[in-house]
């Protein structure tokens, strides 16, 4: 097997393996969009209904913001952990984009 063939093998793997993290990267970048746009369900409208109560509106907003806390904490914290997943990724991804334009250029150069 000659140079020339080993390094296109090597370059059709790391061009395989930077589009696997790419995919990597937007598949963590959609998780955190999803989480960011479950925090933003959780607020409250701030419509009244005039045939309810005030104190039963009271603490029926009351009683959803205390679920909704709760609730909230739990999304921070897995969107905490996909924001460093999202920057893993990134960085996986930053290096296997540097091994595939090291083996072009490297094939470049014994090309010429």
């Amino acid at each position: 097997m000659t140079v020339d063939t080993r390094l296109q093998r090597l370059a059709a793997i790391a061009e395989l393996r930077r589009d696997v993290a790419l995919v990597e990267v937007a598949r963590c970048q959609t998780h955190c969009a999803l989480l960011r746009t479950r925090l933003e369900g959780l607020q409250r409208s701030s419509e009244e209904d005039a045939d309810i109560p005030f104190h039963i509106m009271a603490e029926a907003a009351l009683r959803y913001e205390g679920w909704a806390d709760v609730r909230r904490a739990r999304i921070n914290t897995e969107l905490a952990k996909g924001i460093s997943d999202l920057m893993r990724a990134q960085d996986e991804a930053r290096r296997e984009f540097g091994r595939a334009m090291a083996l072009v250029n490297l094939q470049d150069r014994l090309r010429r």
